[in-house]
């Protein structure tokens, strides 16, 4: 869904908390600049999932407001698209710390200084977000001059700028935790009369500094902005216990409760390789069918998990009588395949038509999935 600053119907109706008030997009607003023009220090503006475009979804200025501009499932799921028109947020204006910036995808950003982000005499919070594919003269991810800001749990990577293409800084000392600047050209940072503090963060050509790393993370796909960590990439459990909440798919960080927290945006949670066999293809009302299934556990952890298994009937909803085994609470060894065969009968009354039996697994504590496979059953007269 793309969204466009030029949507026209502003509903007012902003739901109050004791921390302020919630001024969401696009529902109480059409942009990102008319809910912060609106809003009072302590209040949040929460943005729904999309691909915000537009005059006011790009040089958003926090017009220095002590504010939460938080988005609603993290930054695979909200992105700022700056089709090259302009920088993705401006602090100038004296914000501190809390001025919080939260969950978003900064793209395709442009300025002579500052494609992504633009601070100036000012100290935000950034957290959660990526920062990708912009450009500048100096500072394509971020810009800092006489600035504090607070970065963590970000991943800087594919800007271009003559200088500092990941991050650019004069008379500033930012502060980056958990955060990775890879494939950023010139310069991952560059700075000048101030030195960022840099920690548990991996910098591509090295940058001094406590449980600092210069490995390649292993993206998925960063060609297509996928910054998803790869089973073996050293950020995984490489952070620090900070800023903790939820990662680029809005997951819970860290992984697991307790740990470490990954580098970068992602908390890579384990996806397993399930498998599922449902014999006798086709069957009658009232007769026995087996389901056989494999699960393996690719990760170098065992991982406690629940597992079952449920049935849709025909026009898609899901049977009453699911689930029809399950769940089961075990542990899936690192690297050990877990298989079984369990029996089911249809029932006397089931419609006949294709149902699909899907084997579902989701991590114990937290009620993640973990992956899931269907196999096909035809029932007959």
């Amino acid at each position: 869904m793309i969204i466009n600053s030029f949507m026209i119907l502003i509903m007012l109706t902003i739901s109050a908390s004791a921390f302020g008030s919630v001024l969401r997009v696009p529902q109480n607003f059409p942009n990102i600049q008319g809910a912060i023009f609106f809003a009072e220090d302590a209040d949040t503006v929460l943005v729904s999932d999309g691909i915000y475009t537009g005059n006011k979804n790009r040089n958003i200025d926090f017009m220095g407001k002590s504010i939460t501009v938080l988005s609603l499932n993290g930054p695979a799921e909200t992105v700022i698209d700056c089709e090259y028109r302009g920088r993705g947020f401006y602090f100038g204006s004296g914000e501190d710390e809390t001025a919080i910036l939260k969950g978003f995808t900064i793209r395709r950003g442009r300025d002579d200084i500052g494609g992504g982000i633009f601070c100036t005499n000012s100290s935000p919070t950034i957290s959660n977000c990526i920062i990708t594919g912009n450009k500048a003269s100096s500072g394509a991810g971020i810009y800092c001059n006489s600035s504090f800001p607070e970065i963590s749990g970000t991943t800087i990577s594919g800007n271009k700028a003559y200088f500092g293409g990941g991050l650019w800084c004069y008379y500033s000392i930012p502060v980056l935790t958990n955060c990775i600047l890879w494939a950023d050209t010139r310069d991952e940072i560059y700075a000048t009369l101030g030195t960022p503090v840099v920690a548990y963060s991996n910098i591509q050509g090295g940058f001094a500094g406590e449980g600092n790393i210069d490995a390649d993370p292993l993206f998925k796909d960063p060609e297509n902005d996928d910054f998803h960590l790869m089973p073996g990439s050293p950020c995984i459990d490489s952070g620090t216990l900070v800023n903790s909440g939820k990662d680029l798919d809005g997951q819970p960080r860290p992984y697991p409760s307790g740990g470490e927290m990954d580098m970068g945006v992602d908390e890579r949670w384990p996806q397993f390789d399930l498998q599922i066999k449902v014999r006798p293809a086709v069957v009658t009302r009232g007769e026995i069918f087996l389901i056989g299934y494999t699960m393996f556990n690719p990760e170098i952890w065992d991982v406690p998990l629940n597992s079952w298994i449920d049935a849709y009937l025909p026009n898609g909803k899901p049977s009453p009588g699911n689930p029809l085994k399950g769940p089961i609470s075990f542990y899936l060894w690192s690297l050990q395949p877990f298989e079984g065969v369990v029996s089911a009968t249809v029932d006397e009354a089931a419609p006949v038509g294709t149902y699909k039996i899907y084997l579902e697994a989701a991590s114990m504590f937290e009620g993640i999935s973990l992956g899931s496979a269907f196999d096909s059953l035809q029932v007959v007269y």
